[in-house]
């Protein structure tokens, strides 16, 4: 080595901070002139392995001469600092500073520097990000552009930014920090500034550093239920271009061909913000439209469509034509992103009516009560269909059709049109005034603050608030079925709701739980919460103060259709199994002669409620008040048992007969031949609907044993496929070593491997179209058992009350009436004394509705230590405590606690493949019926005892 040079030996790694610093590792080898004027300063030299030139610190080398040993520590020494650098007035002059003369600097100082966390770009109004992403940055007012939006600069007047030196410098450091070395609040602002901040919480939860986000794939984000496909690909898709900055790409042939526009132009578009329900990729440079809405921008000239920053890079002039072929969901009036002032006023409507035809769908019935109401995320066709619909006619429709049934897609629809609005609902302007006040101000006149806060938004932001505030208080008011409290709800929707403006996006992250607990605030403790306090029961008063009744009080017992005289509880229990909830009979108590016994369906389950005699007067609890027990019945017919508990806020609506009734109501015990008749219709349909139901559930066999063929089938053609492929990769690899004269013949063998796999390829494309058809035909034929089983239980029911009444009254024989109506022999029938002999089609003797048996999170050890006491047979639904939105079955059989894990498929939920069913509930009603050896030899059970129910016969 010449004597004008010396040579130093990197011991620590350093990776670059600033664009005058060169990349070194361990054991480069560096070149540097003499003399060395500072050697624990910052030195210039060569690279003699990349041959790179630049400066590195002298603190991360040593010098190669007599040191035999290196010094040994922990991590590497901090590096020492910077020299100041020179002030630049304008851009120009060398390669730190950007040379286009042509462009007005507006007086900025610009650098050139890249950006791995978000940077905010002036002109087009979107983040700089992702490795290899390159800015020009002021350096004094600190104001950023990407390379292609520098263009005009003097609309941005240069202002000095005073900042603390120190604070400046570490800011500056993690601006251009590793994404690896990223903690959980980065990765949030990073989510944030890609549009992708409605699964913040998501990360938030599962800790996702950056070192782990580097890492994550299609299946982890399957354990972090995020299951939607078009979520998960822009996920990955933009967590590849932060790493590597050569994420996929998609060159567009539409627009090829035409005039480029002017640089730092638009091409004379007319580009909107436009939201995609599916993955697009940008007309100008390739990459994926990053984000989950306003990823980008659409001209609604010709359909041209990039990124923000990409519409002042030379794009194509627009042709004023449509180019690209409008897609279905471009509708000419669009509700979903429009401004809510032109779609509601709040003297009409509360809120649009897209807001209201989703909140009362969810409200209908018991859908409110569905678990996991508004974090659940259907399949993204589903709920893409549903909101195409809105999108073109709202007003037609009807969400109670079974194309919109789902609960889940509704909700998230809903969450999907509140997040498009031009503006927030609680308004942009607004969210630093909402996170002052709950920051700063007594918590004791936050009410107040907000409500002041809030009357002053545009009306129809008002309006709609308000509105969406009292749907999610009685969303939470249903946290024991559905698991979605106040504060869970608000995680949820803080991002739609109160957000900033796009420019501060990323102070999201550090106000969110300030903004979550802002609406929860807001949830529970709005006016709509006084609305819902059950007001306190008026106590019965005394008979003296009676109002007259609707039924006369001198109406002999006896002569009531309600009364059942001296019958036994379980004969009570059989006829009001299914009834109604209201239904109700009197029967005398057997415990305490002179007393009766009330027994009363509520929530699918028989209460037994003590009618008590004391001195001439009845009544349920004491002081007694009512003569007779006539008058009591009657008086609860008109008024709700909740005065008597709480627990019951029910009336007695429909009494039950002992007998049935003719047409013109009277009750009839004078012909026998009626009853007979009867009973003979309904065997008859009885017998037509069963051989229709075991016909169709034979094909179902069938159909489920072909299923299974075809999965094997199709594995077996993907190991072949698979085969094909290892071999073609060998093939391939000695090509170009093979002898000249035996490469022809390579070549026709790789040919003839090509062409197997293209033929194994054929038949696993069929092989899928196959299954697909006999999956779905397979769903509709267990749509077709589920609707015809209803029927076949009413009719077993009906036989059951001819064979009572014939048997117990008419003391007639239960063969002879067998044989009477052409029973006998049957395999289907079975009668004992008028008692049914269970098979398929009887009613199941435990309440198998929802609240049974299904629970919330569970791990597998408190399933096992809940069900390993009890009989075989019992059984619950959990959520799976690792995995957020999955579900497994917990069954007792054979001593052991047995674990089953539910799949959701395009179908609904199932075991194994088989994902038929749309609901949890129509795979546990099909499975209380229908045996378990399908899926599994060892488990020839059914699931017979929900854990928080016993059969009615041993209760």
């Amino acid at each position: 080595m010449d004597s004008g040079w010396a040579q130093f030996r990197v011991i620590y790694s350093y990776q670059p901070r600033d664009e005058r610093d060169i990349a070194i590792r361990e054991g480069d080898i560096m070149v540097v002139a003499k003399p060395v004027s500072d050697p624990t300063g910052w030195l210039t030299g060569e690279n003699t392995r990349t041959k790179e030139v630049g400066e590195f610190p002298a603190t991360y080398v040593e010098y190669i001469g007599d040191v035999e040993e290196l010094p040994q520590e922990e991590k590497p020494p901090t590096p020492p600092p910077r020299p100041p650098r020179p002030a630049r007035r304008n851009a120009g002059g060398n390669n730190s500073t950007r040379s286009d003369s042509n462009d007005q600097t507006g007086d900025h100082s610009l650098t050139e520097t890249s950006a791995l966390k978000p940077v905010w770009c002036c002109q087009c109004e979107d983040f700089i990000w992702g490795a290899g992403s390159q800015l020009y940055r002021c350096a004094i007012c600190d104001l950023a552009w990407h390379p292609q939006c520098a263009v005009e600069l003097s609309k941005f007047p240069c202002k000095i930014l005073k900042k603390d030196s120190e604070e400046a410098e570490e800011d500056y450091i993690r601006f251009v920090a590793n994404p690896d070395e990223w903690d959980v609040n980065d990765v949030l602002v990073w989510l944030a500034a890609t549009n992708h901040f409605l699964y913040a919480e998501v990360f938030r939860e599962n800790e996702i550093t950056g070192t782990k986000l580097r890492h994550l794939t299609d299946t982890s984000l399957n354990q972090m239920n995020i299951s939607d496909n078009f979520h998960k690909q822009s996920i990955l898709l933009a967590i590849q271009e932060l790493f590597t900055g050569e994420s996929e790409t998609k060159k567009s042939e539409v627009f090829s061909g035409f005039q480029s526009a002017q640089r730092g132009t638009k091409g004379n578009h007319l580009p909107k913000e436009q939201n995609f329900t599916s993955l697009h990729w940008c007309d100008k440079c390739g990459k994926c439209l990053w984000g989950l809405f306003k990823q980008g921008v659409l001209c609604s000239e010709c359909g041209f469509q990039c990124h923000k920053k990409c519409m002042f890079d030379s794009g194509v002039e627009c042709p004023r034509r449509r180019v690209r072929i409008r897609r279905e969901n471009d509708a000419d009036a669009p509700v979903f992103g429009a401004e809510l002032g032109a779609q509601f006023r709040p003297t009409d409507r509360p809120a649009p009516i897209v807001v209201m035809k989703c909140v009362q769908a969810i409200e209908r019935g018991d859908r409110i009560r569905k678990m996991g109401i508004y974090s659940i995320v259907p399949s993204g066709s589903e709920k893409n269909a549903l909101k195409t619909a809105l999108n073109q006619s709202a007003k037609d429709v009807n969400m109670d059709d079974e194309e919109w049934r789902n609960p889940h897609c509704v909700a998230t629809v809903l969450k999907m049109y509140l997040n498009e609005l031009p503006v927030c609902v609680f308004t942009e302007e607004k969210y630093l005034s909402f996170i002052k006040i709950f920051r700063d101000e007594n918590r004791d006149a936050l009410g107040k603050l907000f409500m002041d806060l809030i009357e002053s938004l545009p009306p129809e932001n008002k309006s709609l608030l308000m509105y969406l505030l009292r749907h999610l208080y009685k969303v939470s008011r249903s946290v024991e079925w559905n698991d979605m409290s106040s504060r869970k709800l608000s995680s949820l929707f803080a991002p739609i709701l109160l957000r900033p403006n796009p420019q501060h996006i990323t102070a999201m992250v550090a106000n969110h739980d300030t903004a979550v607990s802002i609406i929860d605030f807001l949830i529970s403790n709005g006016e709509w919460t006084k609305e819902n306090t059950p007001p306190v029961p008026p106590r019965p008063p005394r008979p003296s103060s009676l109002t007259t009744p609707t039924h006369s009080s001198e109406e002999k017992l006896q002569d009531c259709p309600w009364y059942w005289g001296h019958t036994d509880r379980e004969t009570v229990s059989e006829r009001l199994k299914d009834q109604e909830d209201g239904t109700f009979i009197v029967r005398d108590s057997r415990r305490a002669p002179g007393e009766y016994t009330l027994t009363l369906r509520k929530g699918g389950m028989n209460k037994l409620i003590r009618i008590l005699f004391k001195d001439g007067f009845y009544g349920f609890s004491e002081p007694l008040t009512f003569s007779s027990v006539v008058e009591l019945i009657n008086y609860y017919k008109t008024r709700s048992l909740a005065s008597y508990n709480p627990k019951l806020d029910i009336k007695l609506e429909t009494p039950l007969q002992k007998y049935e009734q003719d047409d013109d109501g009277e009750v009839s015990l004078k012909d026998n031949n009626i009853y007979i008749q009867k009973l003979r219709r309904a065997h008859e349909e009885y017998m037509e609907k069963s051989d229709n139901y075991e016909k169709i559930h034979n094909e179902c066999v069938e159909l489920e044993q072909k299923i299974t063929d075809y999965h094997e089938e199709l594995d077996a053609q993907r190991e072949i496929m698979k085969m094909i492929e290892d071999q073609m990769v060998l093939h391939e690899s000695y090509h170009k070593e093979a002898p000249p004269q035996n490469r022809t013949i390579l070549r026709q063998n790789f040919d003839l491997l090509k062409h197997k796999k293209l033929e194994a390829r054929g038949i696993v494309i069929t092989l899928e179209k196959e299954l697909t058809n006999i999956t779905e035909k397979t769903r509709v034929l267990n749509k077709r058992m589920n609707s015809i089983k209803p029927d076949i239980i009413k009719l077993q029911r009906s036989k059951q009350q001819y064979y009572f009444v014939l048997t117990t009254e008419w003391k007639m024989d239960v063969e002879r009436l067998k044989l009477a109506i052409g029973e006998e022999g049957s395999e289907r029938s079975g009668q004992v004394n008028g008692n049914p002999e269970e098979d398929i089609y009887d009613m199941p003797q435990v309440d198998i509705s929802e609240e049974q048996w299904l629970h919330g999170t569970l791990t597998r050890e408190e399933a096992e230590s809940l069900l390993i006491d009890k009989e075989e047979g019992t059984f619950l639904v959990r959520e799976s405590a690792r995995r957020r939105g999955e579900y497994a079955v917990g069954l007792k059989h054979g001593g052991e606690v047995k674990h089953i894990a539910v799949n959701r498929g395009p179908g609904g939920y199932g075991f194994a493949n088989y994902t038929n069913y749309p609901t949890l509930k129509d795979l546990v009603e099909y499975y209380h019926v229908n045996t378990l050896q399908i899926h599994n030899p060892g488990l020839d059970t059914t699931l017979k005892f929900p854990l928080k129910s016993t059969p009615l016969n041993n209760s």
